[in-house]
């Protein structure tokens, strides 16, 4: 028979092994305080384990706004490039304007949620409502044009349509960035109705539990698309042996892999989660959302990898005029 031994004043629970005569049964009494100290401890050590302790919030609150810092300076000097110096009229030049718009589209909510991540949420649910559209019209704007870009890359790589007319291309191009924005603003009509305060750990908190789901399905869709396209580039490329061609689809396809690195793990976790609140006290959740937060100022990055965009950053910076047609 196995039956239960106090010990100590830190109450352990040991098991000892005590012989019973033949047919002799025997009552063992136990201690209830002895049972109510081991089940607080087991409860105390869950909420420990789930529970993201208060001074990493201020460590991802204060990176959220170094990451906020970061965007307004290289989206800034990305527009100045794109817009004041390079030809606007190319369509991938059009193409990355308008990623960079909503590059910064997201980086404007940025503050809101560093400040609720901190403190908890201290502004009006309107202010709420706003900073979660601001957020999915961001991510819904960019993947579409992700998306737009590998179609493009992939007319002109694959398909080898050159002989198209550039303003039809232009017009197509045209099209896909309105198509691209009014998709966001569908977006963000969900999410003005379905987000609200709520009440997380005695702390007041900005969310929304429905968008997710209809995100996480629509990157889905959209990356088998990206990845067909990127897929028969390089195989075209390869077999061809035209590296100017890869070179020239290169930068666009670092830059949908960026994206798709860091806006996964969120995407993920958020969708296979069944207790959202529970997902949002672990550690996890908010490395994944740290890593949804960089891709807005990542992409200013891999620009660089242009030597055009180069030129152009140093021309700014050294005050040298760029003549580019226009």
């Amino acid at each position: 028979m196995w039956v239960m031994v106090n010990r100590g004043r830190e109450r352990h629970l040991l098991l000892a092994k005590k012989p019973l005569a033949n047919n002799d049964m025997e009552e063992t009494t136990m201690d209830p305080n002895l049972l109510v100290s081991y089940n607080f401890t087991g409860i105390q050590n869950k909420t420990d384990l789930h529970t993201f302790p208060d001074g990493w919030k201020i460590l991802f609150g204060a990176m959220i706004y170094v990451i906020f810092i970061l965007s307004i300076i290289g989206n800034t000097l990305l527009f100045h490039a794109l817009y004041c110096n390079m030809n606007v009229k190319n369509v991938t030049d059009m193409y990355y304007f308008h990623l960079a718009c909503s590059d910064v589209t997201l980086t404007f909510a940025l503050p809101f949620a560093a400040t609720g991540l901190i403190n908890g949420w201290s502004f009006s649910e309107l202010i709420c409502k706003l900073v979660v559209s601001l957020y999915y019209c961001g991510m819904t704007s960019s993947i579409i044009l992700l998306t737009a870009i590998s179609v493009d890359q992939f007319s002109t790589v694959v398909i080898q349509n050159g002989c198209i007319v550039p303003v039809k291309r232009r017009r197509c191009a045209i099209g896909a960035c309105t198509m691209a924005w009014m998709a966001s603003l569908a977006v963000g009509v969900p999410c003005v109705i379905y987000s609200k305060i709520v009440s997380e750990q005695d702390k007041p908190a900005c969310c929304s539990h429905k968008i997710p789901s209809f995100f996480a399905l629509l990157s889905i869709c959209l990356f088998a698309a990206i990845v067909f396209c990127y897929s028969a580039i390089l195989w075209t490329t390869v077999r061809a042996s035209t590296r100017k061609k890869l070179r020239t689809a290169s930068l666009a396809l670092c830059i949908s892999v960026a994206f798709f690195v860091c806006c996964a793990p969120y995407t993920i976790l958020m969708k296979t989660s069944s207790d959202k609140f529970k997902l949002k006290q672990t550690f996890a959740y908010h490395v994944a959302l740290l890593l949804a937060l960089f891709h807005c100022c990542i992409n200013p990055m891999i620009y660089m990898m242009s030597p055009k965009y180069r030129k152009h950053v140093r021309s700014v910076f050294c005050c040298e005029k760029v003549h580019t047609k226009r």
